[in-house]
Formats: C-alpha cells, sequence, structure tokens
C-alpha cells in the first residue's frame, strides 16, 4: 500500500471489528485469531496516532474518531462492491425503506423516479415495516431496513433521526354528501386519534357513538371517501385527498399532536449520505403538501 493507505488487512480487520463490536466475533468473520485482529488494530492505531476502540474487557466500542472512520470505510467498501458487481454482471445492493403502507402508497411511489434519482442508481426496495428493531444496529451487520420512515415521540440516542415534518389531525368525512355519517371509522394501532382530537375541545355535531374499526389508514380513507363514516385524517400526509375533494375537513384548525414523522437510520449505515440526501427531499416534499391544506 502507499504512505497515504494502511495495509488492507488492518482495514477490514478495523472494519469487522466495529461492526460486531468484538474482536474475537471480528476474527471468526475473517478466519483469522483474535490476537490477529487485536494486533493488526492496534498496528492501524499506532499508524493513525489516535486510538479507534474504547476496550472493556472483550467488549470493544468505537471511539467518536473511530465511529467516522468506520463510516467513510463503510461507504469505500460500498462503492467498490457496486464497481465489482457490475462488472460481474450482478445487480447492486438495493437500499431498503421500511414504510407504512398508506406512506409506501399514497406518498413514495407516486415520487419513486425521485427517490431513485437520489441513490444514483442504486435500486430502492419498500419494505411494509416501521419498526426501530428491523434497523441495522449500530456495530452490527444485519438488519431488515436500512431506514424506516415513521411518527416518532422520543427516540434512541444511538439512532440518527431526521425530522421530516410535523403532524396535525382534524375530522373528516365525505365530500360528496352533508350528511353526518352514523358511524365513527377507528383506526388500529398507533395513537387515538379521537381521544386527541377530544381532549383537544373539537366538538362536532351528532359524534357518531358506533365505531367499525380498520386495521388500516388507507381502507378507512377510502370508507370515509365513500360515506362510510366520520374519520380523521392525518395531515400533511393525506392532504392530496382533501385538495382533490376526496374527502372535506369538518373543523376550520387541524390539532397538532407531539410525534413527528422522521426518518430513522443507524449511524453506521453505509448508505448514510444517500440517505441524508433522501431526508432533506422528504423535507420538501413535505412542506409542499403542507401548502395544500384547505380551509374547512
Amino acid at each position: 500500500m502507499s504512505d497515504r493507505l494502511p495495509p488492507l488487512a488492518w482495514i477490514r480487520a478495523f472494519r469487522e471489528a466495529g461492526r460486531q463490536s468484538s474482536f474475537r466475533a471480528a476474527a471468526a468473520v475473517l478466519h483469522v485469531s483474535p490476537s490477529t485482529i487485536s494486533h493488526e488494530i492496534r498496528r492501524l492505531e499506532d499508524w493513525l496516532g489516535q486510538p479507534l476502540f474504547d476496550r472493556q474487557g472483550r467488549r470493544v466500542t468505537l471511539t467518536a474518531a473511530g465511529r467516522d472512520l468506520h463510516a467513510q470505510i463503510d461507504a469505500g467498501f460500498a462503492q467498490l462492491e457496486a464497481g465489482f458487481a457490475a462488472l460481474r454482471g450482478t445487480p447492486p445492493q438495493a437500499l431498503r425503506l421500511g414504510v407504512f403502507p398508506f406512506v409506501a402508497s399514497e406518498f413514495l411511489l407516486p415520487r419513486l423516479s425521485e427517490l431513485e434519482a437520489l441513490t444514483q442508481g442504486q435500486p430502492i426496495e419498500l419494505v411494509s415495516t416501521t419498526h426501530i428493531s428491523d434497523l441495522m444496529a449500530p456495530g452490527s451487520a444485519a438488519g431488515t431496513v436500512d431506514a424506516v420512515i415513521r411518527y416518532v415521540d422520543t427516540l434512541p440516542p444511538d439512532l440518527v433521526s431526521i425530522e421530516l415534518t410535523t403532524i396535525s389531525l382534524g375530522p373528516i368525512a365525505a365530500a360528496a354528501t352533508t350528511a353526518m355519517p352514523t358511524q365513527r371509522i377507528q383506526i388500529d394501532g398507533g395513537f387515538d386519534a379521537w381521544r386527541i382530537l377530544q381532549d383537544a375541545g373539537v366538538t362536532l355535531p351528532e359524534l357518531p357513538l358506533s365505531a367499525t374499526r380498520f386495521d388500516s389508514y388507507l381502507s378507512g380513507l377510502k370508507a370515509i371517501e365513500q360515506g362510510y363514516g366520520l374519520g380523521v385524517i392525518v395531515l400533511p400526509l393525506s392532504a392530496a385527498w382533501l385538495a382533490s375533494g376526496r374527502v372535506r375537513l369538518l373543523h376550520p384548525d387541524p390539532v397538532p399532536i407531539p410525534q413527528r414523522y422522521a426518518l430513522v437510520f443507524a449511524p453506521d449505515n453505509p448508505h448514510q449520505d444517500v440517505l441524508v440526501n433522501i431526508g432533506t427531499w422528504l423535507t420538501e416534499e413535505f412542506r409542499q403538501l403542507s401548502q395544500m391544506i384547505p380551509k374547512a
């Protein structure tokens, strides 16, 4: 190697030890002894003139400098892997985004060409999950998705969160009729939208007492559009439904809630630069949606 780069063996040892948070586990992956991993990382630290790991018994954690270097090395390896994959005729690894089905079908799919342009040819996979546990955990090579788009309140401190938009709720009914529906649409999971509206003092004449439950937000919106019941809309995500006249807002002021939509990923994700670009783009798309919200 040149004087500007350390030996590849040192780099591989450091990369794998950082992913595993263990010299022993890294040795098992690379089929060498733990002492070899320890020796190569020590030589890399001497070459750099600073420590890359905090050592606590058998467990090791990256220092701040180590985390920065690890992210850059992972990004470099990702580019190398994509280059070799292209020459071998194999497709590059997809960037996997965990999203709610509604976000996928109503928000991302109509903008898929714009989203793909941000990844510079890397394919996109949309996965119906927003569980933070499905993220690639820091220091681990395993993970179901690279990032999730979901509403959040508080987050574990070891994850990166890019706030995309604030959220507000408003009561809605079908646009085609002025008659008050006889059913109240309740969506299973997430926050209790009806309770939030009532706590905020939103009152409606003849509020239906009986509730019909739906297991997806999209199904509930379609039932409201067809006049089946009275519902609650999540804004700005569903602003296009209001702007296009598919449903109508029954209260002039949507109620803000503490949750935010955010793009969440692990700090050691090798696609971090691409994810930051996606987060910036999503923030602007949500801002434009917010401007589409009509008054009741």
